[in-house]
C-alpha cells in the first residue's frame, strides 16, 4: 500500500513540474509573437507605401488607350451561323478471320454473360473506334 502512494506522490510531483516548465515556455512564446507583431506592423507600412508608388507609377507609364470606349459598327443585315457538322470518321478495317478478333469478341461475350455490358461497350469502343450506339447495339447482338 505504501509502494502505490509512493508511486502516486512520485509521479505527481514530475507532472506538477513538467506544468511549472510548460507555463514558462508558453509564456515566453507569448513574448515572441508580441515582437513578431511589432516587426509585421512597422514592415507592413513600408510595403504598402512601397507598392502606392509602384502603382501611382505604373499609371502615369501605361497609355490612356485602355480606359477609352471603343464602339464597333454593327452590320444591319446579320447572316445566320451555318450549323456546323463533324465529318465523319472512317471505320477501321477490322480482319474478321483474325485471331485477335476472335479473342476479343469471345472476351466480350463472356464480359456481357457475366453481366458486364457497359464494361463490353467500353472496350469495343475503344478496339473497334465506333460511336456508343453502335458498339451496344453490337454487343446486344452477341
Amino acid at each position: 500500500m505504501e509502494g502505490i502512494t509512493l508511486f502516486v506522490s512520485i509521479v505527481i510531483i514530475v507532472f506538477g513540474v513538467l506544468q511549472f516548465i510548460l507555463f514558462f515556455k508558453i509564456w515566453g512564446m507569448t513574448n515572441n509573437i508580441k515582437e513578431l507583431k511589432n516587426l509585421y506592423s512597422e514592415n507592413s507600412k513600408s510595403l504598402l507605401s512601397s507598392i502606392d508608388k509602384l502603382i501611382s507609377a505604373s499609371k502615369n507609364v501605361s497609355p490612356k488607350e485602355e480606359t477609352t470606349i471603343i464602339k464597333k459598327a454593327v452590320p444591319e443585315e446579320k447572316k445566320e451561323a451555318s450549323v456546323y457538322v463533324s465529318p465523319k470518321k472512317e471505320l477501321l478495317a477490322i480482319d474478321t478471320n483474325s485471331d485477335e478478333y476472335k479473342k476479343k469478341i469471345h472476351k466480350l461475350k463472356v464480359l456481357k454473360d457475366r453481366g458486364f455490358v457497359e464494361q463490353a461497350v467500353k472496350e469495343y469502343m475503344e478496339y473497334a473506334q465506333i460511336e456508343h450506339d453502335s458498339a451496344t447495339d453490337f454487343i446486344n447482338n452477341l
